[in-house]
């Protein structure tokens, strides 16, 4: 059982341009030990309310974990390029989200020597919101989400693996201004290790 702490920003600069800023820190045991430390940057533009393009930098720290741990902890580092687009669906909404991924992962052949190997991955989300209850005029408003990550390798030095994991969620948020929203929910992360040989079922 793991949890999962995010803080998400998109914060306009001007015009339809932002900044986008995400920090997560990923416990596993539920807050004792060390999953991920994930930074994310990214410089956006909107080109409507139901269109936008990013283009950014993530670092990635994995820590050793869960039933069969990585023999050392070990960093990323991604660019990546995504389009999210939204459209509605009588009082339901839609956020499809495109990604594109360029990584850099840290190999280690020993205790003190590692290389850097080079990955690419796409990833496909999809995500649902529904009000339950109505908006008052500052904003305020309960409603449900619920969704699916997949998430697929390509291209060179990915081995045999046609498939890298699937996060699938669901949970109630609460916006408490026009602007600002708190999500708590559930998530479940299958993983496939780069090993190709162990399962990863991890409850979030």
């Amino acid at each position: 059982a793991n949890t999962w702490w995010v803080y998400a920003g998109d914060h306009q600069v001007k015009g339809p341009w932002s900044i986008y800023s995400e920090v997560q820190v990923r416990r596993s045991n539920f807050l004792n030990i060390w999953q991920q430390f994930q930074t994310r940057d990214a410089v956006a533009y909107r080109f409507s309310p139901r269109a936008q393009v990013a283009i950014g930098y993530v670092f990635t720290y994995t820590g050793r974990y869960g039933d069969f741990p990585v023999a050392h902890p070990f960093n990323e580092h991604r660019t990546y390029q995504q389009i999210s687009l939204r459209h509605e669906l009588k009082r339901a909404g839609f956020e499809h989200r495109y990604r594109t991924e360029q990584r850099w992962i840290q190999n280690y052949t020993d205790t003190n020597n590692y290389f850097w190997r080079y990955q690419n991955r796409f990833r496909y989300q999809l995500k649902a919101t529904l009000p339950i209850t109505t908006a008052n005029a500052e904003g305020r408003q309960w409603y449900l989400f619920a969704g699916d990550e997949l998430f697929l390798p390509y291209g060179p030095n990915h081995g045999t693996n046609s498939f890298d994991q699937n996060r699938a969620f669901g949970g109630v948020g609460y916006r408490f201004t026009r602007n600002n929203v708190l999500e708590v929910g559930y998530q479940n992360q299958f993983i496939i290790q780069r090993n190709n040989r162990i399962e990863e079922n991890d409850h979030t």
